[in-house]
């Protein structure tokens, strides 16, 4: 078993953590508590981190392809309608 110590991302405290194999992850990792663990996914659920990288490929999207990822990531966020009743048969022919 290896032991490293290691600095929670969130708060900052130094622990140890206990690796028994190189797939075999401690409860937690890579945080030191329950709490720290939860108060990261807090934050990703609240926007407060982002990914601000483009995704891998995005230029090679076709309009068609583009619109669709856009109506997929915006339709509960439309509460105007915005996106309804565009023609996505274009996207549908590009696949």
């Amino acid at each position: 078993m290896k032991v490293v110590r290691l600095k929670c991302p969130v708060c900052g405290r130094e622990f140890e953590a206990r690796f028994s194999g190189p797939h075999d992850l401690p409860p937690g990792f890579p945080f030191c508590s329950p709490r720290c663990k939860l108060i990261d996914l807090g934050r990703w659920l609240s926007e407060e981190y982002k990914i601000s990288v483009p995704l891998p490929g995005a230029e090679s999207l076709s309009e068609g392809e583009k619109k669709l990822l856009v109506k997929a990531f915006t339709a509960e966020d439309d509460p105007d309608g915005f996106f309804e009743g565009e023609d996505h048969r274009e996207a549908e022919g590009d696949a």
